[in-house]
């Protein structure tokens, strides 16, 4: 089943992550205004599922994967007002403990 809907997973996550980078940035290291935080805070926790679910897609996405995780896939933490962005998103497995 879900083989089926794996085209149409990642082709809907390129379309958010186009008008996230456009609108409020696509990036953990930068800080989003609190309206949009519910927003990026969706398009980050679909990218952790799609990691611990990376095996269930097809190989031959994984090229459009790895561009779609990229973001999550660092340890690099930079702070703004002394605000870590990850934790501005509440995603656990996205915070980095120092």
């Amino acid at each position: 089943m879900m083989f089926f809907f794996s085209l149409q997973i990642i082709s809907l996550m390129e379309i958010a992550c186009n008008t996230l980078r456009r609108d409020v940035g696509v990036c953990l290291l930068v800080l989003c205004s609190e309206e949009h935080v519910p927003y990026k805070a969706a398009y980050f926790k679909l990218l952790v599922w799609i990691r611990a679910h990376r095996t269930a897609f097809p190989v031959y996405m994984e090229a459009r994967i790895h561009l779609l995780l990229e973001p999550i896939e660092h340890n690099l933490v930079l702070r703004t007002r002394g605000i870590d962005p990850r934790t501005q998103l509440g995603i656990p497995e996205l915070i980095v403990i120092r």
